[in-house]
């Protein structure tokens, strides 16, 4: 059985957010003196690094398309997450403060729907021939 485009991008955004985690814990690390802080950090690493490798055997276990899923399939997902991805940006950009990041959010939308248009023009142009 498949999973649903939002169950791919809820994995893949999961997968990221313990990456990154891990990575603030590593920098966290580096910057404590106290060795009890210290191995705070270096158990969270770890802890995080399993939650990881939990969310890619659970995204990995099945297939994202079941045998015979075609292009069409492949295009939605992908219109799909850029959509999510959209939604995610423009909500971030609402209360943010910060004038840097505030930019980012809002350049990194714009990336976004240029994905969406290029995968929703793929549709219309290729799999709308037949119609």
């Amino acid at each position: 059985m498949s999973k649903s485009p939002i169950a791919v991008n809820t994995l893949l955004m999961a997968i990221k957010m313990e990456e990154q985690a891990a990575q603030v814990y590593a920098q966290a690390r580096a910057v404590v003196e106290n060795p009890s802080a210290r191995k705070m950090f270096e158990h969270l690493i770890a802890k995080e690094k399993g939650h990881k490798a939990l969310l890619v055997k659970v995204l990995g276990k099945d297939k994202i398309f079941d045998a015979g899923a075609e292009s069409l399939d492949a295009i939605r997902l992908a219109l799909r997450m850029e959509e999510q991805a959209i939604e995610f940006y423009t909500r971030a950009m609402v209360g943010e403060k910060d004038p840097e990041t505030r930019k980012t959010l809002e350049m990194l939308a714009k990336e976004e729907e240029k994905h969406r248009l290029a995968l929703q023009d793929e549709i219309d142009t290729e799999f709308m021939k037949e119609y």
